[in-house]
């Protein structure tokens, strides 16, 4: 019979479960026999594993932390994979709506006589120089090609925005 057992304590060893309720009988019953200080120091080692199973408890939950972190990460990184991957028929169609645009420009300048080769680089100067010819010369076009200058640059900020977005 283990010399404890006498005083009605169960100790079959410190579990990290039941070393709380183990120690504070063991506690009690130094009390009870006059032993006071060795109560005392039971419940400093009490106080110092209370101290080590926050500790543990922090390390397992930060290190579950990470690990969600991990996945979350990898998931993010697959969606943003599928968002670059999904997004460039977008810039496609986008180039095709800007060509389509300066396609439709040109022959409506070409119907008033006006010969001019639009692209994405030369767009906003050429109609700007347009537009200026065309209000010395009085022609009525000016609000057009105003109107038809900053729709390309709309669609060339979101094109841009597309691809600022994908390099992300």
């Amino acid at each position: 019979m283990e010399p404890y057992a006498a005083y009605g304590i169960t100790f079959p060893g410190l579990t990290a479960g039941g070393y709380g309720e183990q120690l504070d009988q063991l506690a009690t019953v130094c009390t009870k026999k006059g032993a006071s200080q060795t109560a005392a120091q039971l419940a400093a080692v009490k106080g110092h594993l209370d101290k080590v199973a926050r500790f543990r408890d922090g390390v397992k939950a930060y290190t579950a932390g990470v690990g969600e972190a991990a996945g979350g990460s990898q998931q993010l990184f697959g969606g943003l994979s599928v968002l670059y991957t999904a997004s460039e028929p977008l810039v496609s169609g986008t180039d095709a709506v800007v060509d389509a645009l300066m396609d439709m420009v040109e022959a409506q300048l070409k119907e008033n006589n006006i010969t001019v080769d639009l692209t994405a680089d030369n767009y906003k100067e050429e109609l700007d120089r347009l537009a200026g010819r065309g209000q010395q010369h009085g022609y009525k076009i000016a609000g057009f090609l105003q109107e038809a200058k900053d729709t390309l640059a709309d669609l060339e900020d979101f094109r841009e925005g597309i691809i600022i977005i994908r390099m992300q």
